[in-house]
C-alpha cells in the first residue's frame, strides 16, 4: 500500500492530524491512521504545530496555577480567621495560657511571619551567623522579663600566650 504525501490530504484530515498532535497523539500512531509517511507528520509537528501547543501548555498551566492560588487563598483566609478566634479566646478568658498553649501561639506567630517574609521576598530563615557584641547581647537581655534584677558583669579580657617547645621541656 503506497503512502499519501501531504499535499493528498484534504483540509479535514490535516486539522484533523494537528488536533492529534495537539492532544498528544504520538507522531507515528498519527501517520499510520492518515497513511502518510512519520517524517511528513514529524515536520510539519515540529515546524508549525509544537509552539501552538506550547503556549496552550502555558495557557493551561497559568489558568491551573490561578485556580490553586486562588483555593489556597481561600484556605489560608479561613484558617487565619480560626486561629485569630483562638488566639482572641485565649488573650480574654481570665485563666492565664498553659506553656504549651503559649508555645502554640509563638508557633503561630513564626508561621504567619514566615508567609509575610515570602509575600515580602524576603528570607524566611537564618543565611548567616552574625557575631555580637556585648553592647548586643546586653540590650537583648535587658529585654528578657524573668532576668534577676542583678546587672550583667563585663567579662574579662583573656590573654593568650603562645608555649613555644623550648619553654614545654624547661617546665
Amino acid at each position: 500500500m503506497s503512502k499519501k504525501r501531504w499535499d493528498d490530504l484534504t483540509e479535514a484530515e490535516r486539522e484533523s492530524a494537528k488536533q492529534c498532535f495537539m492532544q498528544y497523539q504520538s507522531i507515528a500512531h498519527i501517520a499510520r491512521d492518515l497513511e502518510i509517511p512519520r517524517t511528513t507528520v514529524q515536520y510539519h509537528a515540529s515546524t508549525y504545530w509544537h509552539p501552538e501547543r506550547e503556549m496552550l501548555k502555558a495557557e493551561l498551566f497559568s489558568r491551573f496555577t490561578a485556580t490553586k492560588r486562588s483555593k489556597f487563598i481561600e484556605m489560608s483566609e479561613s484558617s487565619i480567621n480560626i486561629i485569630a478566634k483562638a488566639l482572641t479566646q485565649l488573650a480574654n478568658r481570665d485563666m492565664p495560657p498553659t506553656t504549651r498553649e503559649a508555645k502554640d501561639a509563638v508557633s503561630i506567630l513564626e508561621a504567619l511571619d514566615k508567609i509575610t517574609r515570602l509575600d515580602d521576598g524576603r528570607p524566611t530563615e537564618i543565611l548567616e551567623e552574625k557575631v555580637m557584641t556585648i553592647d548586643e547581647i546586653q540590650a537583648i537581655a535587658s529585654l528578657v522579663p524573668f532576668k534577676p534584677k542583678a546587672q550583667l558583669v563585663e567579662p574579662e579580657e583573656v590573654k593568650f600566650e603562645e608555649i613555644k617547645e623550648n619553654d614545654k621541656k624547661n617546665q
